[in-house]
């Protein structure tokens, strides 16, 4: 849940409907037009964003301070239905040639690694030497 839905919106649109009342009140025979939307939604506007307001909009989705527990099992379970496995994208040719170009060289580096490297074996105490040349 957004933390302005949960908390801001309620308070703007009763605000904003008060504003308008006040203005219907005040101005009899006369409509609200596009002229005196931005005043009155800018009355409702100031009332409603307060600092209590954000608090407790994260305080009530759970954001801050952090609570796990503010939402069930069953508060996800519209969400399954979306449940599908993630797909791996099919690298294109460019990708597909530069993976195999590096695995040329890696391949060419372990066989000149293989070439450079010789075990020599002692006859007289039977162990194995490693010896790069």
């Amino acid at each position: 849940m957004q933390p302005l839905d949960v908390s801001f919106m309620g308070p703007f649109n009763t605000f904003y409907v008060q504003a308008v009342e006040k203005y219907l009140k005040n101005n009899p025979g006369r409509v609200v037009s596009q002229f005196q939307v931005s005043r009155l939604l800018g009355e409702a506007f100031l009332k409603a964003a307060t600092p209590a307001t954000a608090i407790n909009g994260f305080r009530k989705c759970g954001i801050v301070p952090q609570n796990q527990d503010v939402f069930t099992e069953a508060d996800y379970v519209a969400a399954e239905c979306t449940d599908m496995p993630l797909q791996q994208p099919r690298p294109n040719q460019e990708e597909r040639e530069a993976r195999q170009t590096v695995d040329r060289i890696l391949e060419a580096a372990e066989e000149d690694v293989e070439e450079e490297s010789l075990l020599l074996e002692d006859p007289q105490d039977q162990s194995v030497k490693h010896v790069r040349l």
